[in-house]
């Protein structure tokens, strides 16, 4: 009979082969042999070859199996996995439990993540106190890479309870961290957070540093969000150059969303031809975003009075496959029917 290590060993080999139906049915029976040595390992293994596979489940009750074999240098690893499965599920309590275990065996980095994800659930779960200690001990403890997250989401928790000055305190901070991707979403954030407290000045400068980090995500959101603000307070020149700037910071990836949302911008400040102008790029861009983008273009052609033109680019959403656009398309269509 093979022992657990030969098992484990083959089961290694033949997921590094892509045989991964072969290698759970290894590491599966690797675990059956009950060596103390090898079960954690093997339990650790099977659950992420099974996460990968999509069968949550079955992951979580292999990963339950390596925590609470004999301790070996994955079981903080297995907790932090089993922790994050239980939150997905709402299970806080057993999650809060795991990530603490994650916290205290595992290495600064997976500490870090442990109590960042541990307190996001908590926030999201409304205990905004006990999701703060999380942050909070992060930003104490590091490592300094995540510290950033940690600040960025505590000041999400302070502005949602309306200690917008600690907000601003937190994102400010973050904003000067390592991580250029931490740092443009903190000055994304500030952005938004100033905007809300009615200081455009300020929103401005943080806008415009989100846009200038090179990070082609946050940069077009945040060209977006000046936009959407310089428009709102009637200044459709600056409005025009924030959208032309996010559109070219957006990147392949990203454009067809930029244009889509610089056409909104567009149609809510009433120049339906731009608007138009927009949507038609956005559609050319292709991407997840070119359904939406194609309704919005139907809506700009029935504001300029070209309903004919309209219906076509409606008729052509029937078979979308996202439901939410597929079903506004039929709404517009019984509406403007000629």
């Amino acid at each position: 009979m093979p022992s657990a290590r030969a098992h484990f060993q083959r089961a290694v080999e033949l997921e590094q082969r892509g045989d991964r139906g072969g290698a759970a049915r290894e590491y599966s029976a690797a675990m059956a042999v009950g060596d103390d040595d090898v079960t954690g390992t093997a339990a650790y293994n099977l659950g992420n070859l099974l996460a990968d596979e999509g069968n949550t489940a079955a992951a979580a009750d292999a990963w339950y199996t390596a925590v609470n074999a004999a301790p070996s240098a994955v079981t903080p690893s297995a907790a932090f996995n089993l922790a994050n499965a239980y939150a997905s599920d709402a299970d806080t309590g057993f999650a809060t439990a795991l990530y603490e275990m994650a916290a205290q065996l595992g290495s600064p980095e997976l500490r870090a993540q442990a109590l960042v994800n541990r307190g996001n659930m908590h926030a999201a779960h409304g205990a905004a106190d006990a999701a703060l200690a999380d942050y909070s001990r992060v930003v104490q403890l590091g490592p300094p890479q995540y510290t950033q997250a940690a600040r960025i989401q505590a000041a999400a928790v302070h502005a949602a309870a309306g200690r917008g000055a600690e907000a601003v305190r937190l994102l400010t901070e973050a904003s000067r961290g390592p991580g250029r991707r931490e740092a443009a979403t903190a000055q994304f954030n500030l952005g938004n957070l100033h905007a809300d407290l009615g200081d455009r000045n300020r929103a401005r400068t943080a806008y415009v540093a989100a846009l200038d980090s090179g990070i082609p995500d946050m940069a077009a959101r945040a060209g977006i969000n000046l936009g959407n603000m310089l428009r709102d307070a009637r200044d459709m020149t600056g409005a025009k150059a924030a959208y032309a700037r996010a559109v070219a910071a957006a990147g392949p990836e990203f454009s067809a969303w930029a244009l889509n949302e610089q056409g909104a911008g567009f149609a809510a400040a009433g120049d339906h031809v731009a608007a138009e102008e927009s949507f038609r790029r956005a559609v050319e861009a292709g991407g997840s975003s070119v359904a939406m983008a194609q309704l919005n273009l139907g809506v700009a052609l029935k504001d300029q009075g070209r309903v004919a033109e309209a219906r076509k680019t409606w008729s052509a959403l029937l078979a979308a496959g996202d439901p939410q656009v597929r079903d506004r398309a039929q709404a517009f269509l019984r509406q403007y029917r000629s």
